[in-house]
């Protein structure tokens, strides 16, 4: 079953009239990689992938994340590029142990647009901390 990264990663490989393997080719990621995150055989892909990814179908790594189901890639909002990070930030971003960390970005961000309490920020680090030490141990 596919996921919304996969639904997204194959609507704008098509838009492009893209096969997988011309993908594959401007991206430089392996066919059978693209074809289980497009099914969703593969959910949690490395910033590096989805960097190479992105880049090749030029949009931001972000689109793929966003919450709002397919978007024209015309229509994107405008996100800071990857380009514009400084180069502490981009490797730290490239690292795979990093995306737990971006994920609790993300998460905080939404509940502090959702005007929630500072309770509920501390409590969502409190929930990845705890899982950060399951992982751990």
């Amino acid at each position: 079953m596919s996921t919304p990264l996969g639904l997204k990663l194959k609507e704008l490989r098509l838009n492009h009239g893209w096969t997988i393997a011309d993908l594959s080719k401007r991206s430089g990621c392996s066919i059978s990689h693209i074809s289980s995150l497009e099914r969703g055989e593969r959910t949690k892909p490395s910033m590096t992938i989805m960097q190479k990814l992105a880049n090749a179908l030029g949009v931001s790594v972000q689109y793929f994340f966003d919450d709002e189901q397919s978007q024209d890639a015309n229509d994107l909002p405008s996100y800071i590029s990857f380009e514009q990070l400084s180069n502490e930030l981009k490797n730290f971003v490239l690292k795979e142990d990093s995306t737990p960390y971006i994920h609790l970005a993300k998460e905080i961000k939404e509940i502090y647009e959702q005007q929630a309490s500072q309770t509920a920020i501390l409590e969502a680090i409190a929930q990845f901390l705890k899982r950060q030490e399951q992982r751990n141990s």
